[in-house]
């Protein structure tokens, strides 16, 4: 597989990270790699929080995440270097040293793991280390330095997949806490954008709809109301909000002898993309 599509490949993961194994897979096989993981961690001698590896036997990265963390003289050396770009396991750790360690004997060497080559990744804004790894075989030789330039290749497009899919979990986290506060509420609430196109309405505005004189039931989710003269105030009440940069606006409905007090204020909704974050001024 090309560097290009390989490139590609890392991004699907922000919508499908369980494709991270498939990856992984894809860029061992680049760097002729037996083995290789991405794990999330707090700390480089801490218990990984998360991870996704290939090449492993079925339970034996857990291994690691169970206990051999500790003891990982090889990753706690790689926090000596430069973060985001590989470095290989021969430069990062003295091979006598890790030889003779409880890392090697007792987890490496029993996959026929025998060299490696290391990234750690800290985007920015965040306290979560990222590792990434590949490694060989005992059959074959370290790391060469054109391989590892190939490697560095992959790391900005990693480091920016992980960011990007960081951004949507919190935006759909948000998006929950949102729905979560505003379902709630007693009094009838719609979220629309300045062409008055309904963005949200929770669930106690169903009863503006259902009285009939209130609200224009069109098919196109438009907020308008059944008036003429309503309609005109609400557009007022927005232009109001939205051009002279007032805290909210004011009118009041007639309908079937009841009379409703309708609040406009302007809001600023956020909306993650992959290249970066736009805000856009909403009525609520």
């Amino acid at each position: 597989m090309e560097p290009d599509d390989l490139i590609q490949q890392i991004y699907t993961t922000i919508e499908k990270p369980d494709t991270w194994q498939q990856v992984l897979t894809s860029i061992s096989q680049d760097l002729s790699s037996t083995h290789a993981f991405i794990a999330a961690r707090s700390s480089v001698d801490e218990q990984p929080l998360g991870f996704f590896e290939s090449g492993f036997e079925a339970g034996h990265f857990e291994k690691y995440q169970e206990h051999f963390y500790a003891v990982d003289v090889w990753t706690q050396n790689l926090a000596k270097h430069s973060f985001n770009e590989f470095h290989a396991s021969h430069k990062v750790c003295d091979d006598n040293e890790f030889l003779k360690s409880e890392i090697y004997a007792d987890f490496a060497r029993p996959v026929d793991i025998r060299h490696s080559i290391g990234c750690l990744m800290l985007p920015q804004e965040s306290d979560i280390i990222t590792e990434l790894a590949f490694m060989r075989s005992t059959g074959q030789q370290h790391y060469e330095d054109h391989t590892i330039r190939r490697a560095n290749i992959y790391v900005p497009h990693i480091q920016r997949s992980l960011e990007i899919a960081q951004a949507l979990s919190m935006r759909q986290l948000q998006v929950h806490e949102f729905h979560k506060t505003f379902d709630q509420e007693s009094d009838a609430t719609i979220i629309c954008g300045q062409d008055s196109r309904i963005l949200y309405a929770n669930p106690a505005a169903d009863l503006f709809w259902n009285n009939g004189t209130l609200l224009s039931t069109q098919i196109v989710p438009l907020l308008r109301f059944a008036k003429s003269e309503d309609q005109q105030r609400f557009i007022h009440s927005g232009t109001q909000c939205l051009k002279k940069h007032r805290a909210e606006s004011l009118f009041y409905i007639n309908a079937k002898g009841t009379r409703y007090r309708i609040t406009v204020k302007p809001w600023m909704a956020r909306k993650v993309t992959p290249v970066g974050t736009i805000e856009t001024m909403v009525l609520l």
